[in-house]
Order: C-alpha cells, then sequence, then structure tokens
C-alpha cells in the first residue's frame, strides 16, 4: 500500500481520494478515467503515476486507506478483544458505511472492476480478522478452529452475505446485522466441548 510520507503527499492523496469519492458518487468505475481523477483533484497526471500504477491501484489504496479508518473506529469503539465483539462491530461500522455510500456501491458493482474490488477488500478484512484473532488467543480466548480455517470461513461467509444482499435488496438494514449477529455468537461463543452430531 502506498503510504503519505510527508505533508504535502498527504494533501495530493487527500484531493485524490475526495476526487475519487465525488466521481463515484456520478459515474460508474468503469467510466472514470485517470485524466478525470488528476482534472478533478487538480494533480498533474506525472505526480498521479509517480505514486500510483494506474487507477486499479489508486483504486486499492483507497480500499486499504478505507479499512485501516475502519480499524480505527472500531478500535476506539471496542474495550475488549474478544472475537465475536470485534466482529459485530467490524459488521456494524461496515453495514453503516455501504449504506451511507449507497451510489458509490451501485457504481463501484455494476463496473467490470467489481470482482477485484471485492478480492481487495476480502484481503483487507481477513488481515483485520487475523490480527485480532491472534491477539485474542494471546489473552487465553478459545477459538472455535485454527485461525487461518476461522478467518477463511468467517470473511467468506460475512463477504458473500452482504454481496448477497445488496443484489437482491436495498442496502443493508439492521435486521441483516441482527441475523449476522446470531450466526457470529452461535461460532464465537459456544462453550461445550462436544463434538456437533452431523445429520
Amino acid at each position: 500500500m502506498n503510504i503519505p510520507k510527508d505533508k504535502r503527499v498527504e494533501k495530493t492523496y487527500s484531493r485524490l481520494r475526495l476526487a475519487f469519492t465525488e466521481l463515484l458518487m456520478e459515474r460508474n468505475l468503469d467510466d472514470i478515467t485517470v485524466f478525470d481523477l488528476c482534472e478533478k483533484a487538480d494533480v498533474r497526471r506525472a505526480t498521479f503515476y509517480t505514486h500510483f500504477k494506474d487507477k486499479l491501484d489508486f483504486t486499492e489504496y483507497v480500499i486499504r486507506a478505507l479499512h485501516k479508518e475502519l480499524g480505527e473506529a472500531i478500535q476506539a469503539d471496542l474495550s475488549v478483544v474478544a472475537p465475536c465483539d470485534f466482529l459485530m462491530l467490524y459488521v456494524k461500522h461496515g453495514l453503516a458505511l455501504i449504506s451511507s455510500w449507497e451510489s458509490i456501491i451501485r457504481n463501484v458493482a455494476e463496473s467490470s472492476c467489481f470482482p477485484a474490488v471485492c478480492s481487495l477488500v476480502a484481503n483487507c478484512t481477513a488481515d483485520s480478522l487475523a490480527s485480532n484473532l491472534e491477539s485474542a488467543r494471546a489473552l487465553g480466548i478459545t477459538l472455535p478452529a485454527d485461525i487461518d480455517v476461522t478467518v477463511n470461513f468467517v470473511n467468506a461467509g460475512m463477504t458473500y452475505t452482504v454481496l448477497n444482499w445488496l443484489r437482491k435488496r436495498p442496502p443493508p438494514s439492521a435486521s441483516l446485522y441482527a441475523e449476522l449477529e446470531k450466526i457470529l455468537k452461535i461460532l464465537f461463543e459456544n462453550k461445550t466441548n462436544e463434538t456437533p452430531t452431523v445429520i
């Protein structure tokens, strides 16, 4: 991930992110060019290409930056490291972001870049989940399975559930949050060591 090193670069990145957000409110991601982005941000294309390979590379930076901010918001809300609490805050903040950016989400979802964007979001989510679960295990919290298995299972489940919801319904609602909470509580708060019965 590209990380701004000084105040001037930070300012350039900030202008590019704001321009990108504004353009995505109006247009499909496929219809936004580097020229459009730089013109709206008042940034030279040569400067853009000094920091990013192309539009997809910049999109990855934006996703990672948003994900970092989401993680910071969760940590500010979180007083404990329990995996279920972390995951529910993650879901809560993520769904709130999706709901507030309805037109942006639609303009990304309708683009040819959507699979790549979903993959980037899933990778960021996996990194956060793995970090949180490692911290929980270090504190002696028992996990339902191996960390990699748990991360992949939960990440895939949450990602595809939200994507499916977005395809069929308006922005995610409290009912989606409630349904995900039920599943995560069963997964992470089951205190028994019994082997599940296979039906």
